[in-house]
């Protein structure tokens, strides 16, 4: 045949087919599989997107741990348990800890000018040096 560009409709239907395939290996009848197949590629396109209603969510954040998994699993049931938070999601999130890194502060050294270190070895050094001999005492 010719070297062209692949119809993207018969690779979805080579997957449709393989799906089948493997489906019916599973043990789902194959006549069902087929008609669902058929019901499908031609209704498709004719099929709205069912509306959802807009639902809030309520995120329950708490640390990864397994004591902070358990209350926040504790606070999930007692927030859907309560009839006003009915029409809401619940999600449970979780953070991680900080560590060591995060505590840590990120210091850095300034490259010293050469002038001043020369200042303070010569202050250093009169400091240190006697200004009188002292006498030998035998």
């Amino acid at each position: 045949m010719g070297g062209g560009v692949a119809d993207p409709g018969h690779a979805r239907a080579c997957q449709a087919v393989d799906m089948v395939k493997v489906l019916s290996t599973r043990g789902y009848s194959l006549p069902n599989l087929l008609k669902i197949k058929r019901h499908i590629w031609h209704n498709y396109q004719t099929i709205p997107p069912i509306p959802q209603p807009p639902t809030e969510m309520i995120p329950i954040i708490t640390y990864f741990d397994r004591h902070h998994s358990c209350i926040n699993r504790s606070w999930r049931s007692l927030i859907k348990s309560n009839p006003i938070f009915l029409p809401t999601r619940t999600i449970s999130a979780f953070r991680k800890h900080k560590t060591l890194k995060n505590h840590l502060v990120r210091g850095r050294f300034t490259t010293p000018n050469p002038d001043h270190i020369l200042d303070a070895l010569i202050t250093v050094m009169q400091q240190h040096t006697p200004s009188t001999p002292t006498p030998n005492h035998p």
